[in-house]
């Protein structure tokens, strides 16, 4: 009953906002119609005002054009009024046509003003041509200047003057006609002034009124306006209450029931909600599929309709008691067999709420089975190698991780590499096969304790916990000695002689260093370098401290190109034969030799602040993905250069790595392209075992000349020389081995091999450049040998680059 009280309520309330809000925006046109007229009356005030103007005395020269447009525009206006619903709704039309009637009389009156005003101009003009251009009577020339100085808007003025005239004594027919034209001025200058004073005034006091009485109509409105929107809220906001309320308690409960849904959505069993009169009011998709219902269909229903007629006392009884196994009925009478548990899910001292779990139980013994088997699946997937069988490399470290003493077996085939260049993968395959079960059954034949392990292509690893790890490895060792493994396959019969290198790592691991596996590999490189069979991880041990050491390089690489700190010094090379006569020094040395060119040398500075020379890092750059980014930075730097000193050259040095590298090759392109100073770049190439594809050489050397570079080959003579290829690139310079350089003066056959190179290049037409020209010694030498150019400390140590002299 309080219900339907409160929704006869919430409906009256309704209907009559609704009637109210059709009343209310009805009258929000009329707000904006108000507004229009405001604004339209604003209009005629401006224009009125405009018009007022030119009544002043002040406006001898009238511009009555100004009020013609004024004139049609109020005209307008008040057409506009006079058909406008405000107007008519407060009564003013006749105020409006009084306006249009007051504002004809104005133009009237305004007409008759300039009328007057170009008479008394002309009269003026005529007594000053007729009586003051020869006449200089002062009583005549004193009433002229009283005239022209007449405001015609002072009546008191002008009676003044007109009683000076009746005063004044006329002496001759002169005079006479002078003061009988001054009349007749006084005469229009009194026009004028009933005019301003007695025809104006009315007219404006119209306009006033009207403006008065819309004010007082538009102020009626507005508070009228403000009522009804008070109103209007007020409906408005006591439907919304009415709804809050009627609603509250519904929201709570559905807000409370909430995080419940959302459980029972994900919930893999079927789930009921039911209320505490155990009145269904929710249903996940698992229980409608299991009961043959659809969605809505359970909604209001009782928890009885789940069960047979005569056990439908019994679901009731199961309310917070333990799961127990019951038949249910489906919506189409068939009856299934589940796990049934009732449970009151609702915080204390509050109204019930009960969720019904129901489970399949045929259904859970397949899903139980199911999950072992899918587990059974996915161990073998993430841990067993499918080739062998065996256990793989997450199954190793995962053993490893969890044992914290063991030994690492590390194996690997001697040249497998080979017999997959002989066999197709299908004999290489059973190869691997064949090894993973013999090398199982010397570990069991020998009672050895290992697990085997494949971790990749032909490398194995045994974790062992036996107690001789000496004399196992050496039966591990002996078994494959000379062994020879003759196989049966598909592509025919084959023979393959399978040795094997063992490295074998401590029985821990090392503390903040290597791991087990990781020792053991190092301990089978190890053995693999002394062309050994057997190798035993030792500390200090040679390979793991280079690792280590890369591995720190590798990190300040990559820190000093994340935090821009990899920056670029030039060392000039320079042509010993020229001298500068100006007295201008170069380099750090102050050598007044003539640079022929700035080499570009880059530079990073460390965690510590300490800066690394190439030597340092450039090799293992290359090892990695960080070589490219630093040759980025050397081409960005060296354009940067070109730019800023424009008719200085500079030269950086590329290797086979960036020459064959496409985004490289791009950027260069790129920067040659776009630079005016590209000319001014030397491309010293970097000569190494590496090259192999001189045909894409000589195509990048072409590109570079296109644009004017220069090209010079650096490190010549350090043992990946090839004097007939160097003949075959269009090269313009031949810079020698700084090894070769350095020693000259010591090392007769240093000295002898840059002596041949030197008569090669002479012969050829190749400048040389010489590098590491340390002192004074060492540069003689060459100077005796036609060398030109020359570059080292002796001359100027690397610097910035803001040090260049221009």
């Amino acid at each position: 009953m309080k219900d339907r009280i409160t929704w006869i309520l919430m409906s009256a309330i309704m209907a009559i906002g609704i009637a109210f809000a059709a009343r209310y925006f009805s009258s929000l046109s009329d707000v904006a119609g108000f507004g229009t007229v405001s604004r339209e009356l604003a209009l005629i005030d401006n224009a009125d005002n405009r018009l007022n103007i030119l009544f002043d005395v002040k406006n001898a020269r009238r511009d009555f054009s100004i009020a013609n447009a004024d004139m049609r525009g109020i005209y307008q206006i008040l057409e506009n009024l006079q058909n406008d619903k405000i107007i008519a709704q407060s009564g003013l039309l006749n105020d409006v046509e009084a306006i249009r009637s007051a504002f004809s009389e104005k133009i009237a009156l305004l007409d008759e003003l300039g009328a007057l005003n170009s008479q008394n101009l002309v009269l003026l003009q005529s007594l000053e041509q007729k009586f003051l251009s020869h006449d200089k009577n002062p009583q005549i020339t004193k009433i002229y200047s009283q005239i022209l100085a007449l405001n015609y808007k002072n009546r008191s003025e002008i009676s003044a003057l007109n009683s000076t005239l009746d005063n004044a004594s006329a002496s001759d027919q002169n005079e006479i006609a002078f003061i009988a034209v001054a009349r007749e001025i006084l005469k229009n200058f009194e026009r004028q002034n009933r005019i301003v004073t007695d025809g104006l005034s009315p007219l404006n006091a119209r306009f006033a009124n009207l403006r008065q009485r819309f004010s007082y109509a538009s102020d009626e409105f507005y508070d009228s306006f403000a009522q009804m929107t008070m109103i209007y809220t007020a409906i408005f906001l006591s439907f919304l209450l009415l709804t809050y309320i009627v609603n509250s308690n519904a929201l709570r409960f559905k807000r409370a029931l909430m995080p419940y849904r959302m459980l029972c959505e994900q919930a893999s069993e079927g789930v009921l909600l039911a209320d505490e009169d155990f009145e269904i009011f929710y249903a996940n998709a698992r229980a409608l599929s299991l009961l043959g219902y659809e969605q809505g269909e359970l909604k209001g229903a009782d928890v009885g309709i789940l069960a047979p007629a005569d056990k439908r006392g019994e679901i009731l009884s199961l309310a917070n008691k333990d799961a127990k196994d019951l038949r249910l009925a489906c919506k189409n009478g068939e009856q299934i067999s589940v796990s049934f548990k009732i449970l009151n899910i609702a915080a204390p001292q509050k109204s019930p709420v009960y969720a019904l779990y129901i489970s399949d139980v045929s259904e859970l013994e397949i899903m139980r089975l199911a999950l072992a088997g899918a587990k059974e699946s996915l161990t073998n997937q993430v841990y067993i190698d499918h080739l062998t069988g065996k256990g793989n490399e997450a199954a190793l470290y995962e053993l490893i991780n969890a044992e914290k003493t063991g030994i690492a077996i590390y194996l690997t085939i001697v040249n497998f590499a080979n017999l997959r260049l002989f066999y197709k993968a299908e004999t290489t395959n059973e190869i691997l096969r064949s090894f993973a079960r013999t090398l199982a059954m010397c570990i069991e034949s020998n009672e050895i304790e290992a697990k085997i392990f494949r971790i990749q292509s032909d490398e194995f690893c045994l974790f062992y916990e036996g107690a001789n790890i000496t004399r196992d490895v050496e039966i591990i060792n002996k078994y494959f000695t000379d062994k020879v493994f003759n196989l049966h396959t598909t592509e025919g019969f084959a023979s393959a002689p399978l040795n094997v290198t063992i490295g074998v790592s401590e029985r821990a691991d090392v503390a903040g260093g290597a791991n087990r596996v990781f020792q053991a590999v190092m301990a089978m490189y190890e053995a693999q370098g002394k062309n050994e069979h057997v190798g035993f991880y030792s500390r200090p041990n040679v390979i793991e401290e280079k690792y280590l050491q890369n591995q720190i390089m590798i990190n300040t690489i990559q820190n000093a190109i994340k935090k821009n700190q990899v920056f670029v010094l030039v060392q000039p090379i320079f042509d010993i034969t020229r001298r500068d006569m100006s007295g201008n020094t170069y380099g750090t040395n102050d050598s007044d030799h003539v640079p022929l060119v700035y080499e570009i040398l880059i530079r990073l500075i460390d965690r510590s602040g300490k800066t690394r020379c190439p030597g340092e890092f450039i090799d293992i750059a290359k090892q990695t993905s960080l070589y490219i980014p630093l040759t980025r930075v050397v081409i960005d730097e060296a354009f940067r250069l070109l730019d800023r000193f424009a008719g200085t050259k500079f030269s950086i040095n590329l290797s086979y790595f960036d020459i064959a590298n496409e985004g490289i090759k791009e950027l260069l392109a790129r920067k040659l392209a776009s630079s005016p100073n590209a000319s001014n770049l030397f491309i010293e190439i970097l000569e190494s075992e590496e090259f192999d594809d001189y045909e894409s050489l000589r195509s990048f050397i072409a590109v570079a000349k296109n644009y004017g570079c220069t090209i010079a080959i650096d490190d010549f003579g350090s043992g990946y020389s090839n004097y007939y290829r160097i003949l075959t690139l269009d090269v313009d310079y031949i810079k020698i081995d700084g090894a070769l350089i350095k020693n000259i003066a010591n090392d007769k056959n240093s000295r002898a091999i840059v002596e041949t190179i030197a008569g090669f290049a002479k012969k050829q037409g190749y400048e040389l450049i010489a590098e590491y020209v340390e002192n004074h010694e060492i540069s003689m030498i060459l100077e005796e040998m036609g060398i030109r150019y020359m570059q080292g400390y002796f001359y100027s140590k690397p610097m910035e680059p803001s040090k260049i002299k221009f």
